[in-house]
């Protein structure tokens, strides 16, 4: 079976830019933060959305999302990528309550609003869904259950994986000229082909050869809490892994769950954690633009591809340890390291993407030609045209 990959012009024409940014990222649930990143009242994050300023704010114990556009003259609310601050706007001093309804106007006789008036002048709110640790929203006007999106292997795996994540994390971002599709179809592959080629230096050498054992610990074991999960595929570098029935949708097949072997070795810092999964690698795709990694439950990044024009491309990159054991104080040092260690094969990627836009740029006439173990990157192609209205011959 040969399957087509997705038109070259979507990854190089604003047009489908454009389009992606209306039927993907405003009616889909997209991952926004995590719960860490709000710690006290008033702690705020701040993301662009399909084009759309999105805050998000923790008001009496609890996470609401608006858009950041003060109703008056459209002025962000919050002006930083996160901090902490009260809900007022810092041009006029508009302030608002914890719902985005309007409080208080400054100098207020000066506007003549009566109270009819201001009854339209309140932020624009948004659902926001909380997993696990990780914080969802949806721009649409309708959004369907996140239950629609995701399966619940995926929402189950989210929340058990929360519970593996330390309190502490480091948050950065890269960029890169090319298209987040690239990023998002490189992790999904499902055995990995690019990384034995790509990654021979980094991460190719750590992984796990067919056929060496290694014993799960209790994390996967028979009596865990992801025992209903097991094995989509016997063979390659990375198995995907399913329930016995799989009724998903296109929508829930989009993002899906890999493992494979890797050798653990015991660091400096192993001692101090409270690590689980030791001597496996996984990996969690959360359509459209998410890829979550653990190895050996020591280290987690998180990773999402965030579009900035057809060939510009945002990496936001989360890094977290395994949780600390009591009495261990935190260590930033640490979750920079895991940083740099994850620059390192991100700059691989990024070498191959760059030259893969170059060429998508020359208008080929197909983007290339999938196998039979490259359903993954089908699917989520066939899926993708389907939210673009898109009509498209995909096998």
């Amino acid at each position: 079976m040969i399957y087509l990959s997705i038109p070259p012009a979507c990854y190089t024409e604003t047009s489908w830019f454009q389009r992606e940014r209306e039927k993907l990222f405003r009616e889909h649930w997209i991952l926004i933060a995590m719960t860490q990143q709000f710690p006290e009242e008033n702690s705020f994050v701040t993301r662009e959305v399909g084009g759309v300023p999105v805050l998000v704010q923790k008001m009496e114990g609890r996470l609401r999302a608006f858009k950041n556009a003060c109703p008056h003259r459209a002025c962000p609310i919050q002006t930083e990528p996160f901090g902490n601050r009260k809900l007022i706007c810092p041009y006029h001093g508009w302030n608002f309550g914890k719902e985005g309804q309007l409080r208080g106007i400054p100098l207020a006789e000066g506007y003549n609003f009566s109270e009819a008036d201001k009854t339209c002048m309140d932020l624009q709110t948004y659902p926001l869904e909380i997993v696990g640790k990780f914080v969802f929203v949806n721009l649409s006007g309708n959004p369907k259950p996140i239950t629609t999106q995701f399966s619940e292997d995926i929402l189950l795996l989210l929340r058990e994986t929360s519970s593996c994540l330390s309190t502490e994390f480091s948050y950065t971002i890269f960029t890169g000229k090319y298209n987040w599709k690239l990023n998002f179809e490189n992790v999904i592959e499902e055995q990995g082909q690019h990384i034995p080629f790509v990654h021979q230096n980094t991460l190719s050498s750590i992984l796990k050869k067919e056929g060496e054992n290694v014993s799960p610990n209790h994390f996967f074991c028979e009596n865990g809490p992801l025992a209903a999960i097991r094995q989509r595929y016997d063979s390659g570098l990375f198995a995907s892994i399913s329930t016995g029935d799989d009724k998903s949708t296109d929508i829930q097949r989009v993002s899906f769950f890999q493992r494979a072997k890797m050798p653990w070795r015991k660091q400096w810092f192993s001692s101090m954690m409270n690590s689980r999964d030791r001597g496996w690698c996984f990996t969690i795709h959360i359509f459209p633009n998410v890829n979550l990694f653990s190895s050996s439950g020591e280290c987690c990044v998180l990773q999402q591809y965030v579009p900035l024009a057809p060939d510009s491309t945002e990496y936001h990159s989360w890094t977290f340890s395994a949780p600390l054991k009591d009495g261990i104080r935190p260590m930033p040092h640490l979750l920079w390291g895991f940083h740099h260690a994850e620059k390192r094969i991100l700059n691989e990627d990024i070498a191959i993407f760059e030259q893969v836009q170059k060429v998508l740029a020359s208008r080929p006439e197909s983007a290339g030609y999938l196998g039979k173990n490259e359903r993954s990157l089908a699917t989520f192609g066939r899926y993708y045209l389907q939210c673009l209205n898109k009509e498209e011959n995909h096998e």
